[in-house]
Order: C-alpha cells, then sequence, then structure tokens
C-alpha cells in the first residue's frame, strides 16, 4: 500500500485535480494488474476516500490522517478492495521487517525464505 501510495504521490503533484477515475487507471496500471469492475459496496469505499482525498480544512486533514493511520486514502481504499477479494484481514496497517518462524515437519526440511514458501505450495498442489 505505500509503495501504491508514492506512486500516487509522484504520478498526481497536486490531489486537487485528480479525478476519481485517474485514481482508478492508476491503480489498474500500478496496484492491481488488471481493469475491475467494482462492486456498489466497493464504489462506496471508494467515494468515501476521494472525498477525504479532498478534505480542506486542517480539521478535516487531520481527521483523515488519523483515519487511513498517514497514509494516501485511495491507496488504502484499493488495499481494502483488494484484501475483501482475497479474504484477506490484517490486524494493522504496518508491519516491521522482524523474522516470522514458520515450521514445517517432514522427511527433509529445508531452510527457506518465507518469498519462497508460496512455490513451494504450488508445486505441490501442482502435482
Amino acid at each position: 500500500m505505500s509503495k501504491f501510495g508514492t506512486i500516487i504521490k509522484k504520478q498526481t503533484k497536486n490531489e486537487d485535480n485528480v479525478s476519481l477515475k485517474e485514481y482508478t487507471e492508476m491503480a489498474s496500471k500500478y496496484f492491481m494488474g488488471i481493469e475491475m469492475d467494482f462492486s456498489a459496496e466497493e464504489q462506496a469505499i471508494l467515494n468515501e476516500a476521494y472525498a477525504d482525498i479532498n478534505a480542506k480544512s486542517n480539521r478535516a486533514k487531520d481527521e483523515v490522517k488519523s483515519k487511513y493511520n498517514g497514509n494516501n486514502p485511495m491507496a488504502y481504499a484499493f488495499c481494502q478492495i483488494m484484501n475483501r477479494r482475497a479474504s484477506v484481514g490484517f490486524s494493522t496497517n504496518a508491519h516491521t521487517c522482524a523474522k516470522v518462524p514458520v515450521y514445517a515437519v517432514g522427511t527433509t526440511t529445508p531452510i527457506l525464505d518465507n518469498t519462497e514458501i508460496f512455490g513451494v505450495i504450488k508445486s505441490f498442489i501442482e502435482k
């Protein structure tokens, strides 16, 4: 999400002049990788984030910053939509780079980087 937020910041310069359609096109190109149709519920999430990103008063801007944990509201909204579609939930919007041990027991137990686990599981399923 933060990477997409950075892309939005670079692409938009002045967020006041960016339409919701332009944000959706950026999300399709840089974040989701595909063009998407949005349900009414998803469109409501996007509409709310779009309204929030255009907050004018200092108080409203502070509320937006708090609501989205300092993240870009549009990046946050698209991430929320992707998480829901993937049936993934997170208890926080931030993480550390601390190692998280994952254990498996079998005839061989290689030590793998966490990014390699997906490939191992995929190759097992495809057999």
